[in-house]
């Protein structure tokens, strides 16, 4: 079976949970004998080497919901079965405008940017002219309406109604847990057929030693959290959690533009602020480290997490998204929108050894090689359910 994996552009130099994801489950599919070529092309112009292929297999992106649509469309109009890993969490209605609030004051400060682009006809201009009066207008409770002129934009739908057109007219969908099939479902009014893929973590981090990161910063029992600094993880609240504890913190991951500033300003005078990590070396953080804390506003269920469990850590959760799926009763859980509870999570957890029963389960179950084998589900699921000559046109609620 020779399948084409599309995923968002800035996959590699811009990385996250779902490179991780992608990279490792290309990596096992190859064990199974399976062809998956990858291709960083996940964009509204859909690209032409779908018809050279047994299946198109597309990776859900938040900030790309209608190239997501666009390449399923494409898929489905060359009659190409098509499986979609969906990603998908809902963001509470508070923080998802927190998350506007930012994205406008930061896309304002980019209007001579985008100035300068628009005199040269730059289709970048287009993007962020369109995302700067979105994020005005729902910050003011406006309907948004796409950017007028030689660009006038195609996009007729709200990036939600798109994500539900395109869970529908995928074959089949590969969500991370129940618990995210569970709401995509409820929301979207979907009924295609699903393998749950779990995420999954590396056995390289069992084991892991600390030596190279006490080495290399001199740190070592200290609270960790590792992951792209924004406002979805949720560093700011823990930041401010730990102020008068005595614990020290260990933030792990690139930290820029104007959240990551926040942060800094807030963060304990010996927080210790370390670059993006390659795997080996993120395992040494992981063994250094004593408890790991991922307070974000969901998680499905978070990669870190499940990394720093086989490396020996106390793991502090959030109670949001698909993490008790996971997690059951052997992590230490907070509200990431209640300071005394991330407080009270970590110092409980300070005082915790680390769970051999959380170990043990995601070496059964949250492995990438059960990863791969559940994604092969999936692709002969839609193998053999695909019917030629579909409609082009998905169902739009």
């Amino acid at each position: 079976m020779n399948v084409l994996m599309l995923a968002r552009p800035n996959l590699l130099e811009n990385p996250g949970g779902d490179t991780t994801q992608i990279l490792k489950t290309k990596e096992h599919l190859a064990k199974l004998g399976i062809r998956a070529e990858l291709a960083l092309e996940l964009s509204e112009e859909a690209p032409a080497q779908i018809a050279d292929y047994d299946l198109i297999h597309v990776f859900a992106d938040t900030n790309r919901q209608s190239c997501v649509y666009s390449c399923i469309q494409a898929a489905v109009s060359k009659d190409k079965p098509v499986v979609l890993s969906t990603i998908y969490w809902k963001w509470p209605e508070q923080e998802e405008y927190q998350a506007r609030r930012d994205a406008f004051g930061l896309l304002r400060g980019a209007l001579p940017y985008i100035a300068k682009q628009w005199a040269t006809r730059s289709s970048a201009a287009t993007t962020l002219l369109e995302q700067f009066y979105s994020a005005k207008a729902r910050l003011r409770g406006q309907p948004t309406k796409p950017v007028r002129g030689h660009w006038q934009l195609k996009r007729q739908m709200s990036t939600d109604a798109m994500f539900g057109a395109a869970a529908r007219s995928a074959d089949v969908l590969l969500p991370n847990s129940e618990a995210e099939m569970r709401l995509i479902e409820e929301l979207h009014q979907v009924d295609t057929p699903y393998v749950v893929v779990p995420n999954a973590a590396d056995p390289l981090f069992v084991g892991a030693r600390p030596d190279w990161f006490r080495r290399e910063y001199g740190a070592q029992d200290f609270v960790m959290c590792a992951g792209c600094v924004c406002l979805r993880k949720g560093q700011l609240g823990l930041l401010k959690a730990l102020h008068g504890t005595g614990l020290r913190v260990v933030i792990v991951g690139r930290a820029t533009g104007a959240y990551a500033d926040r942060c800094r300003r807030v963060a304990p005078p010996d927080a210790l602020w370390v670059p993006y990590l390659p795997p080996e070396r993120l395992a040494s953080a992981y063994a250094a480290a004593r408890v790991h804390v991922l307070a974000s506003y969901y998680e499905t269920p978070g990669l870190a997490n499940l990394e720093a469990a086989l490396a020996d850590c106390v793991i502090v959760s959030t109670t949001r998204g698909s993490t008790h799926e996971y997690f059951q009763d052997d992590v230490f859980y907070c509200e990431p929108d209640d300071i005394a509870s991330i407080r009270s999570a970590v110092l409980a957890a300070w005082q915790a050894q680390p769970s051999p029963c959380l170990r043990e389960r995601i070496l059964k179950h949250y492995t990438w090689q059960a990863a791969a084998q559940a994604t092969l589900r999936g692709y002969e699921l839609a193998m053999a359910r695909y019917v030629p000559s579909r409609s082009q046109e998905a169902a739009i609620c």
